[in-house]
Order: C-alpha cells, then sequence, then structure tokens
C-alpha cells in the first residue's frame, strides 16, 4: 500500500474524488485542517491520465499521457497552490520519459493569483523540457476571453518565457 505523502488545502467541507489510472480514489476530508489527503505510490511512474474536478478555487485539469493533452480550465486561485500543483508537476516529470509523440498544453484560466501562476510556470516549463528534448512536439494553446486583455496578457508573458510554440486563442467565452 502507498503512504500518505501529498496534502492539498482547500475550504472546508470540499469532498474532491481524483482519478487515477481509470481509478476514482476518494479524499478523506479533515475539516479542521481545512485539507484533504492523497495516496499514491513513493515512486513516481507515468499515469495514463490524472484528473482534477473544478471547485470555485480551483481549475479543471486533464492530463492524459497517452493522448499527449493537458488541459487546465477554469479558476485558480488557491490558498495552497503547491499543493494543487505539485502532482501536476510530478506527473510531467514522470512524462519527460515517455511523452507521446506529440502533446498540446490547453490552458484556458478566467483568473489566477500570483501563487499559481508561479507554479504554472514551473509545470509550463517542464513541459517545455519535453519540447527542447526533441521527444515530443509540444504546443501550448493559451484561451482566454477576447475581450479580456489581462488574461491575453498573462499568455503572451508565458510566451516570452517558453520555447515552445504558444498560440493565444480569443474566445468568444474562454
Amino acid at each position: 500500500m502507498a503512504t500518505l505523502n501529498l496534502c492539498v488545502f482547500f475550504n472546508p467541507g470540499f469532498h474532491p474524488a481524483i482519478t487515477l489510472k481509470k481509478e476514482t480514489v476518494s479524499c478523506a476530508v479533515f475539516s479542521q485542517l481545512n485539507s484533504f489527503a492523497l495516496l499514491k505510490p513513493s515512486s513516481i511512474k507515468p499515469r495514463r491520465w490524472l484528473s482534477f474536478s473544478s471547485t470555485d478555487k480551483t481549475p479543471e485539469v486533464l492530463f492524459d499521457t497517452e493522448k499527449g493533452m493537458l488541459r487546465i480550465e477554469g479558476c485558480s486561485i488557491h490558498e495552497n497552490a503547491e499543493g494543487f500543483f505539485r502532482p501536476l508537476i510530478e506527473q510531467a516529470e514522470a512524462y519527460v520519459k515517455q511523452p507521446a509523440r506529440s502533446t498540446t498544453v490547453w490552458i484556458g484560466l478566467s483568473y489566477f493569483n500570483s501563487s499559481s501562476s508561479k507554479y504554472l510556470l514551473d509545470l509550463l516549463k517542464v513541459m517545455d523540457e519535453i519540447h527542447l528534448s526533441g521527444t515530443s512536439q509540444v504546443e501550448m494553446e493559451w484561451h482566454h476571453a477576447s475581450d479580456d486583455l489581462d488574461m491575453e496578457e498573462a499568455g503572451a508573458d508565458y510566451r516570452s518565457l517558453l520555447e515552445m510554440p504558444v498560440r493565444l486563442v480569443g474566445d468568444a467565452k474562454a
């Protein structure tokens, strides 16, 4: 059995289900600590997919390693962004070893705070490492509402920090 090695903080009463490898793992909620704990293997191996449902403060995430798709959509205003992004970064680090031939990073955030910005960049740098290695053709699509200049500028900022192609997509509703 795996050991407890990750704690993510959310709002009291939040009862997420995290899906790993076609299995749903219910997370234990500790309302006094305002957190839940996820049991996962201590040795990181690439999973077929990793998925998080969205909340008012966290985006929906789907990382399908077989199809080469990382999708993050919603609002990202975590109180503990590291706890949220750490499993994604670990999955990306495992994905570096066996990426799909092509990889699409699809980001559609309506808003994110500064701590989310830092961990999102950490995640994108791991994906950029895959692009630079030449083992996968990695491309990022940064989706934003067509009238949201702040989110468009954020996408342009990330584009300036990464080597992989980044396409800014103004949607009628992102």
